[in-house]
């Protein structure tokens, strides 16, 4: 695949996050950021001004400002050719041809970067090796090289990491990239990223202790890592009640804190029921489709190999009992809210569901959470973002020296 048709592929799998995730993945790469010594020790911060689809820089512009601290955006030229201009507040921004906000002066505006200077390179994908894939303009590539900027910082949602990017002798490679779970790792550790799938085979019906599935199988690129997808066999007959047989998606900002806090502790519930044996297992995640009375109507299970490769060594029908448990669950607290048609710039879901009903549509008549393991094991509860800012820190920090430890003595 030629480097612009991965570009054009990528941007389309970053355009895909649902918004409230963007938004929610955004704070905490936010709350990481300004916690780095990088900014910390930052006299001035060059940044760029989110467009749609990025992580968002507004809050920590903001946040720069409240510090202290001196912030510059980029000006684009011609032939490749930028420059930083300070500014005091987003006032001072207008929309150029291009639809980006920058400041309206000359060259003569222009600041230099300093030994204490924080340059934040947006990009389209990164690697484990600090590689980057930028929009195709080399602007930042450029004025990397011209000024020897050492302090290079990204920021990227977890599908922008990929196992390599393509390289060319001019594009540089960035210091320190932040993310969202993972939150901030240098680049060498960025060695769990998972990769866009190179084939996906939906294979036959089987049972699989006890329950009957369809799994979809998914290899990756270059590692061949597999990945590993469970629908129940009469996955499409649970959608037939729908008329547009696409889902929809909450907004919590319009429902009370009682209502949301209802919802969490409805998901958080449901770790007690489930079996022993799959606790046990590692990164065994699940999908729930749930209707507007908020009741469980259909379920997906998702895994690496080797999970996968041990539930037939669970004991009899636990994967069974396991599901028909999930279908009897219900928050009734649903009823009370509405769900939202999904923006038609978020095309993910719709996506996904392609082989199902054959065309894109969307629809507000029911909706998916994801259930991951992983946060749970690690926070506690299936949404981290509600725990104390200090404690979700301190948790992060105590899941960053595990796997630096278990990196060690590999």
């Amino acid at each position: 695949m030629q480097k612009d048709e991965k570009r054009k592929l990528w941007l389309k799998e970053r355009a895909g996050i649902p918004a409230e995730e963007k938004e929610r993945a955004s704070g905490v790469i936010f709350e990481k950021f300004v916690s780095v010594p990088e900014y910390i020790n930052a006299d001035w911060l060059f940044i760029y001004v989110s467009m749609k689809n990025e992580v968002s820089t507004t809050d920590i512009i903001n946040r720069a400002i409240a510090d202290g601290k001196k912030i510059a955006v980029p000006v684009s030229l011609k032939n490749r050719d930028m420059f930083f201009a300070e500014i005091k507040s987003f006032d001072n921004l207008v929309k150029n041809r291009l639809g980006v906000y920058e400041p309206v002066c000359g060259r003569n505006a222009e600041k230099m970067p300093t030994k204490n200077t924080v340059l934040v390179v947006p990009g389209v994908a990164f690697d484990e090796n600090g590689g980057r894939m930028g929009y195709g303009g080399g602007y930042y590539d450029t004025y990397i090289e011209k000024y020897k900027v050492e302090n290079t910082v990204a920021l990227a949602f977890e599908c922008q990491i990929k196992d390599s990017v393509p390289k060319e002798e001019h594009d540089r490679i960035m210091k320190k990239i932040i993310l969202t779970l993972s939150v901030c790792l240098s680049c060498i550790m960025i060695a769990n990223a998972r990769l866009y799938p190179h084939v996906v085979d939906t294979l036959p019906k089987r049972v699989i202790n006890g329950l009957e599935v369809i799994p979809v199988r998914t290899t990756y690129y270059d590692s061949g890592y597999i990945y590993w997808k469970l629908k129940i066999s009469d996955f499409e007959k649970c959608f037939q009640r729908f008329e547009s047989k696409c889902l929809g998606e909450i907004n919590y900002k319009l429902n009370s804190d009682e209502v949301n806090q209802a919802i969490d502790d409805w998901q958080d519930k449901l770790w007690e029921i489930y079996p022993p044996e799959i606790k046990a297992l590692k990164n065994a995640d699940l999908v729930l489709f749930v209707d507007k009375d908020g009741r469980v109507f259909a379920v997906e299970f998702s895994m690496p190999d080797e999970t996968f490769q041990k539930l037939e060594g669970l004991p009899k029908n636990t994967l069974k009992n396991f599901y028909r448990n999930l279908i009897k669950q219900q928050c009734k607290v649903f009823k009370e809210i509405d769900f939202h048609v999904l923006n038609p710039d978020y095309e993910f879901h719709s996506y996904e569901l392609l082989s199902v009903w054959g065309e894109c549509g969307r629809g507000n008549e029911y909706i998916t959470l994801l259930f991951k393991k992983f946060c749970y094991d690690v926070f506690g509860t299936f949404n981290p973002f509600k725990l104390p800012r200090e404690e979700f820190r301190r948790l992060i920090e105590e899941e960053e020296a595990r796997m630096k430890s278990q990196q060690k003595e590999q």
